[in-house]
Formats: C-alpha cells, structure tokens, sequence
C-alpha cells in the first residue's frame, strides 16, 4: 500500500452517510436509459464503480417535472412516478453489496432548454423571461404558485428516492438551471419576494429543500450543487457562491456542497463545465477551496481532477474533504483500488478526449469511452470468462487495437504471439509519447516530493 495516501482513503461522515473514502463518482449523465427510465446497462455501470473502490456514486440529473419529459432525450432518466423505485432498489442492491453509497441528483432544467421540436410540451419556465444564449427561447418567469408546485414535485421524487433504498439526494442548483437562476445576478431581474439580498434569492432552493427533507426526513443525506463561477459578465461571480454556500450551511439542513461552475445557457460558458483537456488539471479547485473556508460542512471538489496523487494533494492543501470523478472512473472504475495498492502505474488514464462520453451523450446515444471498451458492456465484459479451449494467437500489429487484442486474449488464457515489423509498440503516434511519463511515477509524484508544490495537479 502506498503509505502517503494519508487522506484521501480516510472515511468520513457526510450527514448520516459514512463514506469509506473520499472519492465520488461524480453526477454525469450516462444516456444508457430507455424511454426516461433506467436500463439494466445503468446497475452493471455503477456496480462496476462500486466494486472498483468508490465511496459515493451519484447519477447524473433526473427531472422531477412531467412537463419536461416531451423535450428530453429518451435516453435521460425522470423521476415522475413510482414506475422508477424497483430500478433504485435493484442500483442499490448492486451498489451496496461493494460497500458503496447510491446518491440521486433531482433537477429541474429551467429555461435551459428549448420547445421547438416538441409542439406538445409546456412552454420552460424560469425565474425571469430571458432567454439563453444556447436556445435563444424566452421563458416564463415563474410565479410563487408555480415555484411551490415544482417544490412538491421535488418532494415527491425524494419520497420514491428513499423508497428505492437509497442512501441520499442531491439537489441540482447550477449550470443555470432553475434553481439557480434565482441566485445568478445576470439571469434574475425579479422585483418580487425572491428578489434583492441572496437571502430573497435563495427562497425558492429553500422551498425544495424543505420539501426534500419533509419526505426524507434526517436519516437521509442531502446535498446541494451550486456553481462557483459562471465566468459570464454579470454572472454569478466566486463572492455570490460563497454567500449561497454560508447561507445553505446555516440552515442545518444541507450535507455537503458540492461546487461546479459555468452555465449550460451560453455556449462558451458551457464549455468550461465539461473542463475539456484545454483546462489545466483541477482548474476548478479553486472554487471549491473558496467554499470551504466559509462553511463547516464537507465541499466537494470537481472538474479534471483524474489522478489519485493530484486529488491527495487537494486533500492535504485543505483545499476539499471530497473528490469528485467523474471521466476519470468512466476510463478506469477500479482507479480507487489500484490507488489504494500502490498499483498507480496500472491505472488506465482518461485523456480527456470527451469524444465517447460527453459528445454522445449529447448527441442522444449512450456513452461509452475511447479508453475504456467496457463502458456500458459491464454486464458481458467486466468480468472475462475463462476460454473454454486455449489457444495459440497470433497478432499482427502492435498499435493499440493490436495490443487490447493481444491483453483480453491473454486474460482469457490464450497464448500470445504479438508481431510488430517496427519493433516499437504504439502505433502511428508512438512517436509522440517518447519521453513521456504517467502523472502517477517517478518526477512527478508528489508522494515522494511531500514538500513540493502547493499546486492542483
């Protein structure tokens, strides 16, 4: 065991959860549901998450509200009737047999979204007639009779949340959805009651949470995702997330935080919520770490942070007491174990490359992963069955379809003959990573370095 993982395999307790350690799978969408509902291809995925040594794994947004589900893609997930309790016992089911915690995450998306292709659904609502700059549709500003109704709808799927099994809920109030365009200065031009101080503006999130914690009571964990920046000129700005932090805090009634940033609602900003591999690892860190110097409840810390020695060094600097990952598990589920073994040059490393997971999923398809064949195939591949009659294989090419091919041979008991006219394994772009080395070794390891860089990664 690599003994300088002196944090971020520490358990601790967030409300009445306690997590074996500090890594979360991250809220991401996985585009594996049919007709809003949960797959079977969603248990095995985050089984294999769970077995892999994660301490929380959360879904990605579930909408609460039926007059959303005629604009949603068929394959994202809705709480909006009890149809979906048997899929949250059966996740919980899998999930806890491995020792991890199952955390839904309700959303209603606001006036982030657009009516155009579905003539039949209502039209968005939101806390005030301005439209984004992604659909360029003008919403509803919401009266309070309508933020009460969304409210119980919140309510009512945190009720079916802990029917399932479950072990908490997180509340969606970011990305410029509707919870959030309360607080954001830039989305808001409200002269009512949810108006004027953050206070004023953070009534409708407190109407939810009240409502949530009425269906679940204390025995069950309650979260709240804020944005920490949503780098738009008059938007919510690092100071506004803090205050909505202080604020949740002192209500007594929220678990954690966890901080993201951007809005869904403007093109550029959007960009920033995925931290593509034009961001610096953990550039996010920063506002996690501007939350959790004014609140005494667990932060969590997310966005490109894909490296077990980069997230102890966010741990020790006090920077967050959680880690969220979210492409990092997709590319490797079992990077927390291997971590934990010492085994960091086996962890099979997310490049960032965004093309199987973020761009099909937002193209409708489900997810997958350029590094990773086994995403979605849990149930058939996870676990490689032994071949029934071993053989002698040849591979020709040593690029990386022959070398995976060469790999699960040899799993499954084959004896591998790997041929290469190069001599030199890789591929056509071998070339380019001569001389490079995995953030988890030699020079850069930070465990052997206990007093260099105070930085993210």
């Amino acid at each position: 065991m690599v003994t300088g993982f002196r944090y971020l395999f520490t358990p601790i307790d967030v409300g009445p959860m306690r997590l074996r350690n500090r890594i979360v799978n991250s809220p991401h969408n996985t585009g594996f549901a049919k007709d809003n509902q949960y797959d079977e291809r969603e248990v095995y995925y985050l089984k294999e998450r769970a077995k892999g040594g994660a301490a929380m794994l959360c879904t990605g947004i579930t909408m609460v509200d039926p007059r959303l589900v005629p604009m949603l893609a068929s394959n994202s997930p809705a709480d909006i009737d009890d149809s979906v309790i048997p899929w949250y016992r059966k996740i919980c089911d899998a999930v806890h047999e491995h020792g991890a915690k199952f955390v839904v995450q309700l959303s209603d998306v606001g006036g982030v979204c657009s009516t155009r292709l579905h003539p039949d659904a209502f039209p968005p609502l939101a806390a005030s007639p301005i439209p984004s700059t992604t659909y360029k549709e003008v919403p509803i500003e919401i009266d309070r009779e309508g933020m009460e109704k969304i409210a119980r709808l919140f309510g009512s799927a945190a009720a079916r949340v802990k029917a399932g099994g479950c072990d908490g809920i997180a509340v969606h109030a970011a990305h410029g959805y509707l919870l959030s365009g309360f607080y954001s200065p830039l989305f808001s031009t409200r002269t009512d009651e949810f108006s004027g101080p953050m206070e004023n503006r953070l009534r409708p999130l407190f109407m939810v949470i009240d409502e949530i914690r009425k269906n679940i009571g204390r025995d069950m964990a309650l979260g709240v995702c804020i944005c920490g920046d949503e780098f738009m000129e008059g938007g919510v700005t690092v100071d506004d997330a803090k205050a909505v932090a202080i604020l949740l805090d002192k209500s007594g009634q929220v678990d954690w935080i966890d901080v993201t940033c951007a809005n869904a609602g403007d093109r550029l900003s959007r960009a920033m919520i995925y931290g593509s591999g034009y961001l610096p690892p953990g550039a996010m860190v920063p506002l996690a770490a501007a939350i959790r110097e004014v609140v005494s409840i667990p932060v969590m810390a997310r966005g490109r942070i894909n490296d077990p020695v980069q997230a102890e060094k966010i741990l020790a600097g006090g920077h967050a007491d959680l880690i969220g990952m979210a492409r990092a598990l997709i590319a490797d589920p079992h990077l927390p174990n291997k971590a934990k073994a010492g085994q960091l040059e086996d962890i099979r490393q997310c490049v960032h490359a965004g093309e199987a997971c973020i761009a099909r999923e937002a193209e409708g398809e489900p997810m997958s992963c350029v590094q990773n064949p086994v995403v979605g195939r849990e149930k058939e591949w996870a676990e490689l069955k032994p071949a029934s009659v071993k053989k002698k294989v040849m591979v020709v090419g040593g690029g990386p379809a022959g070398l995976e091919a060469a790999r699960v041979a040899t799993l499954r008991g084959h004896t591998i003959t790997l041929y290469e006219k190069t001599g030199e394994l890789g591929g056509a772009g071998s070339h380019c990573l001569k001389g490079v080395q995995s953030p988890g070794v030699s020079q850069h390891h930070p465990l052997a370095h206990p007093s260099g860089s105070k930085a993210w990664c």
